[in-house]
């Protein structure tokens, strides 16, 4: 059987923003969570949380993204990769 580990927010944003000072380290966790047969679960509210925090205006403590962005982004997360 294996585990699951809901992924926080701050990890999608890590992981979607390289210029973030967490990005090598949320991308190594994600990785060691697949790499230990752990699979990673998002859920809606994480993901609606994302979208907020990608698209606020920098000046508000987001990232200041357009939709577009924060839309490719997302659907980046989303997509396994091959």
């Amino acid at each position: 059987m294996t585990a699951a580990c809901l992924l926080d927010t701050n990890i999608l944003l890590y992981l979607a923003n390289p210029a973030a000072r967490e990005h090598a380290a949320a991308k190594a966790a994600v990785a060691r969570l697949l790499g230990g047969d752990v699979q990673p679960v998002l859920v809606a509210q994480t993901m609606f949380e994302f979208w907020s925090v990608a698209t606020r205006p920098a000046a508000a403590n987001g990232l200041g993204w357009p939709v577009v962005l924060a839309r490719e982004e997302l659907d980046a997360i989303l997509t396994p990769e091959a």
